[in-house]
């Protein structure tokens, strides 16, 4: 879906810039929006559907490897944008991208993969990585991010673990879930480092 673009200068901020992302139409169904879509330029698109034409690593060089979970789409857009290409949205190409569900969910020889891969340290060294190559403002982009590290976590590990318990009443739900968030939590910090090493 298109979206807006990502960095616009804040007055204020002394020389650093704000970052700002939007997506419309977010988890909304195509048949839905159809009709308000075309073919644009746009600020960025995730890697999910993202078709690149080669010769712009030629200007810009290889992804950073600084950015191991997350943000690295919005880098790579502003790059193109900095040597001077265009991001475009095209709704012509559909693409179905599967999280869980509807996906399968994780298996047990998933999870050390995961436990890494979105760990809060890996989530954490990335945002700031990002907010450093781009001399960006700490702001309300950065703070709502960083509070929201491990969300990905306790959406494919914890609220899975929790659902068999549907005959408990909601605040005896939020209750487990909280305490498995901690303990997750815990075991992440310990995982991540071990794995990493």
């Amino acid at each position: 879906m298109p979206r807006e673009p990502t960095v616009p200068q804040t007055p204020g901020f002394k020389g650093k810039w704000q970052i700002h992302e939007k997506t419309y139409h977010q988890n909304r169904k195509v048949a839905e929006v159809r009709d308000q879509l075309k073919r644009q330029p746009t600020g960025f698109v995730e890697f999910h559907a993202m078709l690149v034409r080669t010769e712009i690593f030629e200007q810009i060089g290889w992804l950073d490897e600084g950015f191991s979970c997350t943000k690295e789409y919005l880098d790579f857009c502003m790059l193109v944008a900095r040597a001077g290409g265009s991001v475009y949205f095209e709704p012509d190409s559909v693409v179905t991208f599967l999280t869980h569900p509807p996906a399968p969910a994780l298996h047990w020889s998933d999870l050390p993969y995961f436990m890494v891969r979105w760990s809060d340290a890996w989530e954490r060294e990335s945002l700031l990585h990002f907010q450093q190559k781009w001399d960006l403002a700490e702001g309300k982009y950065f703070s709502k991010r960083l509070k929201k590290l491990g969300w990905r976590r306790r959406e494919e590990m914890i609220r899975p673990l929790v659902e068999p318990f549907s005959f408990l009443g909601a605040n005896s739900r939020k209750w487990l879930e909280k305490r498995l968030v901690a303990l997750e939590k815990w075991l992440n910090r310990h995982v991540a480092a071990t794995l990493v090493q």
